[in-house]
């Protein structure tokens, strides 16, 4: 029977939502400081589309500074100069926040609202002023909540990442990597992403005879990882791998300094989601081996099946789910065309190839047919698919 040997301690504190499904770096106070309920309208903002009905649209995230936060605000902004939209951007990051958030929301006469972290207070709020909500890129955060949201005519459904899978493929790539004994870390349990990465990673390696994961580390605090590894490099003589659950809000920084410390860079390899400015030098110099990311078009592809149904033109009958996925990076020629076909000038998806999905303009536009074409996102697909339009 294989052995997973636990170090030390798991830490329970409180769990950010995001951490590790692509989120970056903004910790309760930096919130706080950012406006936590809401940012104004401006004039990039508000569509001079007036070939589709004015849709009035409240996007909440955890903070508008990383990387991640401002694609999601950069594609919307490039939707809305297409499609009539008028969008107030929001923070919010406890459930008081959101909560408060959607009460402003709502006073701002906003048609629909786009959140990542949804709870039946908000619903109710929405149902009672007959604004739609549905949640982009994490999955409902229990069974119970799910099943009461689906009670509401006004709630639409939400996108989820393919998180466990993640966790399977970041096994399966470190072991192609030659790693046969690995540490685990994330953050405490009670995160949606890194709780599924995890139970990916660890039924992953169950299956490898040859690989065990011979220390786990699970703590709020990401500044103690760096601590956490180099207690692992004295422990275990054999130590050859990390997976990282996310590498947002310090994460990967703290375990690259103790690599860097302990003289261990490139002889210990990580693995880790979230694509962040250094991610790219990283894997250059050797320090990082794999990396996941470039789920930001998602809330973008939930907007689709959402504005049919503000539209009057609902694609499904009730509630839907919407499959998004990470992507995942290994060489510099990834790294290549990811900058040139995912973070370009152009977008993965442009309003020509979405418009197809539009009830407005194609009445005959399926949501099947529109989660068929959002599972084939890939880079090499985005290269086939944008081949001539990107310089």
């Amino acid at each position: 029977m294989k052995k997973i040997i636990t170090l030390l301690l798991v830490c329970c504190m409180t769990t950010c939502a995001l951490f590790g499904c692509g989120s970056a770096g903004t910790n309760e106070a930096d919130v706080a400081d950012e406006n936590t309920v809401e940012t104004d309208i401006n004039e990039e903002n508000v569509s001079e589309n007036a070939e589709l009905p004015l849709i009035k649209v409240g996007f909440v995230c955890w903070g508008y500074s990383d990387l991640l936060s401002n694609q999601y605000k950069n594609y919307f902004d490039y939707l809305a100069e297409n499609m009539n939209l008028e969008i107030t951007y929001a923070t919010a990051y406890s459930s008081e926040e959101h909560i408060e958030t959607t009460e402003n929301l709502i006073s701002k006469g906003v048609d629909v609202i786009l959140d990542y972290d949804c709870y039946d207070k908000m619903m109710q709020l929405c149902e009672a002023k007959g604004v739609y909500l549905a949640q982009y890129t994490l999955d409902i955060s229990s069974p119970e909540l799910k099943q009461q949201l689906e009670t509401y005519s006004h709630w639409l459904g939400y996108s989820v990442c393919d998180d466990y899978e993640t966790g399977c493929r970041l096994a399966e790539l470190m072991y192609e990597q030659g790693c046969r004994n690995i540490a685990t870390i994330a953050i405490a349990p009670g995160s949606s992403a890194a709780d599924q990465r995890w139970n990916g990673v660890v039924d992953t390696v169950a299956k490898y005879e040859d690989m065990n994961i011979i220390a786990e580390y699970r703590n709020d605090d990401t500044g103690e990882f760096g601590a956490a590894v180099q207690n692992m490099i004295s422990i275990y003589s054999d130590f050859d791998g990390i997976i990282l659950m996310g590498g947002s809000d310090g994460a990967s920084d703290s375990v690259l300094q103790a690599l860097e410390i302990e003289n261990k860079i490139g002889e210990i390899k990580l693995a880790t989601v979230d694509i962040e400015e250094t991610s790219r030098e990283d894997v250059e110099r050797g320090a990082l081996h794999v990396i996941a990311g470039g789920q930001y078009p998602d809330p973008v592809m939930l907007f689709i099946p959402v504005y049919n149904a503000v539209t009057g033109s609902p694609m499904t009958d009730g509630p839907f789910t919407l499959y998004g996925k990470n992507l995942f990076l290994e060489t510099e020629e990834d790294f290549e065309n990811y900058a040139k076909y995912i973070e370009g000038d152009v977008f993965p998806y442009t309003f020509d190839e979405l418009k197809e999905y539009l009830r407005v303009y194609n009445p005959d536009a399926t949501f099947e047919d529109f989660a068929e074409f959002y599972a084939k996102y890939d880079i090499e697909e985005v290269v086939q698919r944008h081949a001539g339009m990107v310089e």
